[in-house]
């Protein structure tokens, strides 16, 4: 006949492996969706969207990508060039194909902040009118593009857009991460799923304010105007077709 196991291997046993390997991952799991919830998510629902005939005033691109996607992603410089153009403070010439230069065309008083950066990235300190540069020169200005991302999120937060969760963010990212490293070395699947769930509710932090939703329920009903009246307008405007040709 076995001996009886001794009390302390049937404490593990039978209430540390099952705290550790099925009550810890709910634990863990319950904290990040409540952290969420209660830090991550916008802090009133969108109202209904109407169509908008003119685009927003005091706003950029750069500011409007990122109330969209709570982050501004790097074709946002690229409309942002765009909507200088459309605005003349900028001339897009094709001197090849798929090869263009941009002009600044008039002084940029009065501007967006945002724009005046977009165009210090590409021109640098040369704002001046006539001041011109290849775009085909300007392909190592990925980091440039990064940062200026982030100081956009940073300006939006300072502007009441966005809520300030960069703090609870980074926490949730450690907690993740810790518990992703200890879900591997324990085998614990439970934990490694309850970890990955974290980190993925991590990523969906940035949280508009009532301004900022009222800025996107703005942009939406602008989408829905140019999608339905504006397409086939904003095709031609916008295809290279436009663009001023010079011979070389």
């Amino acid at each position: 006949v076995a001996p009886p196991l001794p009390l302390w291997l049937k404490l593990f046993w039978f209430v540390v492996v099952p705290i550790g390997y099925v009550i810890f991952p709910i634990l863990v799991l319950l904290w990040a969706v409540r952290t969420w919830r209660s830090k991550g998510r916008d802090v009133t629902k969108q109202t209904t969207i109407v169509p908008q005939y003119i685009p927003p005033k005091n706003t950029s691109m750069l500011l409007n990508d990122t109330i969209i996607n709570t982050k501004m992603r790097p074709k946002a410089v690229s409309a942002s060039i765009i909507d200088l153009a459309v605005r003349h403070y900028l001339k897009i010439y094709e001197v090849k194909k798929k090869e263009y230069e941009l002009e600044i065309n008039k002084p940029i008083d009065g501007t967006h902040p945002d724009d005046v950066s977009v165009l210090q990235l590409l021109f640098g300190n040369s704002l001046q009118v006539g001041s011109r540069i290849a775009l085909k020169d300007k392909k190592t200005i990925y980091k440039q593009v990064e940062q200026l991302g982030k100081d956009t999120y940073q300006a939006a937060i300072a502007s009441g857009y966005m809520a300030d969760t960069r703090a609870v963010q980074k926490k949730v990212y450690i907690v993740g991460g810790i518990f992703t490293f200890i879900s591997i070395v324990t085998l614990n699947p439970l934990l490694f799923v309850a970890a990955i769930t974290t980190l993925v509710l991590g990523a969906y932090m940035p949280a508009r304010t009532a301004k900022g939703i009222e800025l996107k329920s703005y942009l939406d009903g602008t989408k829905m105007y140019m999608q339905v009246a504006e397409a086939e307008r904003l095709k031609v405007l916008q295809s290279a077709d436009s663009a001023i040709k010079v011979n070389t």
